[in-house]
């Protein structure tokens, strides 16, 4: 009995990394902080979120990802399969921002929910 739970879970994660790893196409656009601007790929469904930046070996200087929400609450985000350490910046409604972690690490396994 053992084994086989051992087995469904090996494959829901092969299948979950196989679904991760696919090529979703993200729209793009621009968010002005200050005088910076930032080009962003936009996550704004659960599949695109839970994707986010996973397994990307780099990411272009003043670009990242924005991550839409249906309702404005606590969003947690994680920083698994990540290759490159990232600023996380959160946006409430009214386009103030609301915290900011610095240099976010990547993790594989037991990763920090920011």
């Amino acid at each position: 009995m053992a084994s086989e739970v051992v087995i469904l879970l090996i494959v829901i994660i092969i299948l979950a990394i196989f679904i991760l790893k696919s090529t979703a196409k993200y729209e793009t656009s621009t968010v002005k902080i200050d005088n910076k601007t930032i080009n962003v790929e936009i996550a704004d469904d659960y599949l695109k979120r839970v994707k986010g930046l996973m397994f990307r070996e780099s990411l272009p200087k003043d670009s990242g990802m924005l991550f839409i929400f249906d309702n404005e609450g606590y969003h947690g985000i994680w920083m698994m399969n990540m290759s490159i350490p990232l600023d996380i910046i959160w946006i409430n409604e009214k386009r103030e921002i609301v915290d900011i972690v610095k240099d976010a690490q990547p993790c594989k396994l037991s990763c920090p929910t920011y």
